[in-house]
């Protein structure tokens, strides 16, 4: 049995009154500001922080991450009841934050216990020490960052509309594929980042203040679409 079970049905119970108490402060601040459609902080969307505590079990990390998803979608329950019963002036959007935490709890994971603080892992060095001590030409192992200047040079040099957003998504998927083949992985993904964000950064000064806005937006999403993808598929693999 998960270690997190019993801590998963307190808070779940927890989550329900925080919901009950979000009700009873929206009941107020309707007869203070005589509008029902008022939104504001609630204390039950604090679940989204809920992924994290998976971290203290670390002996059976991923099953215990899996049974922190009552406790969010019973606050999801709750809302979305309360919501409809018009005890609450919109639906939940927290969900919407929830993938977010659990892409950082799998990175804490994998950084502070699965291999050490921003170490690399013993697969990774063994497979980087094979490819070096087998190769008769060792900058061929250099491929990697030469990709990363190619992919960027490509990005930056841009000027239309359409081959910005095209050389982002490019930029992207280059900057969560290529930490495979570095021997580096979490250090590389960083540098990815980096050099991404420094890319949208140009993209949004070119481009008129509307589109900037939407490649960042655009660009982020698909972010942290495939470096989750990336993150997942460094589990299963290494």
């Amino acid at each position: 049995m998960p270690e997190i079970l019993p801590t998963t049905a307190i808070l779940s119970v927890f989550a329900s009154v925080l919901a009950i108490i979000d009700c009873y402060i929206a009941k107020k601040k309707r007869k203070i500001t005589e509008n029902s459609d008022l939104r504001s902080d609630r204390l039950s969307d604090l679940v989204v922080l809920t992924p994290f505590l998976a971290l203290l079990y670390t002996e059976n990390f991923w099953l215990n991450l899996v049974c922190t998803l009552p406790i969010i979608l019973t606050s999801f329950l709750a809302q979305t009841f309360f919501y409809r019963k018009g005890w609450l002036g919109s639906p939940p959007e927290f969900l919407t934050l929830s993938p977010g935490s659990y892409l950082l709890a799998v990175v804490g994971y994998f950084i502070f216990f699965h291999q050490g603080f921003l170490g690399d892992s013993n697969m990774d060095s063994a497979l980087t020490t094979a490819g070096e001590s087998k190769s008769p030409y060792p900058w061929l192992n250099l491929w990697p960052y030469a990709a990363y200047l190619v992919f960027f040079l490509f990005a930056t040099t841009r000027k239309s509309t359409n081959g910005i957003y095209l050389s982002i998504l490019i930029m992207v998927l280059a900057v969560n594929i290529l930490p495979f083949f570095t021997g580096y992985y979490w250090w590389s993904m960083l540098a990815g980042f980096c050099i991404l964000a420094v890319t949208v950064r140009r993209a949004m000064d070119v481009l008129e203040p509307g589109s900037g806005g939407a490649v960042s937006f655009v660009g982020g999403y698909f972010y942290l679409i495939t470096a989750f993808g990336s993150i997942l598929a460094y589990a299963i693999l290494y």
